[in-house]
């Protein structure tokens, strides 16, 4: 056999090799998630306000999924209640105001910013408004520049 086809051969397996090995180290689609932040900055300066002024039975948490507010009714199809799921577990609201002892939900808060102008944004806050108010779940909203203790505090949700 002539030693120059065994070369060949030798260097095309070593270059087959290389090509397996760069392919399972740099192929592989890239990792599609980073961290962020939670909370926008007016929504930390809320939360530092609930937390200053709400009675010391009430607590507020932050960034809640709607799913997690509702429950879907027994008796719903399999296609309907998966439907009925994925319309409220995209969404969330701002701040939940929970009863501490009971974990009882007390008030929903969303605040209202400028991205609440768009269409978009309106067709979803008026589906959250319909969720939460046919399920009793009483909603404040919050435009900026208006007072958050004390529109929150006066909420009849709140008051004995």
């Amino acid at each position: 056999m002539d030693p120059r086809i065994l070369i060949w051969g030798l260097e095309g397996l070593a270059i087959g090799f290389v090509c397996l090995y760069l392919l399972a180290k740099f192929g592989k689609r890239a990792f599609p998630y980073q961290a962020k932040a939670l909370l926008t900055p007016w929504e930390v300066k809320v939360l530092k306000e609930l937390i200053r002024t709400l009675p010391p039975n009430l607590h507020p948490c932050p960034q809640v999924r709607l799913a997690d507010l509702v429950m879907i009714k027994q008796g719903l199809s399999g296609r309907h209640r998966f439907t009925a799921l994925n319309r409220v577990a995209a969404k969330s609201v701002d701040f939940v105001i929970l009863e501490r002892h009971t974990g009882r939900i007390v008030l929903v808060i969303e605040l209202d910013d400028k991205t609440h102008a768009r269409r978009e944004r309106r067709v979803r806050d008026r589906f959250v408004d319909d969720v939460l108010n046919r399920c009793a779940i009483p909603l404040l909203r919050v435009k900026p520049g208006e007072p958050i203790a004390s529109r929150v505090l006066s909420h009849g949700a709140l008051l004995p």
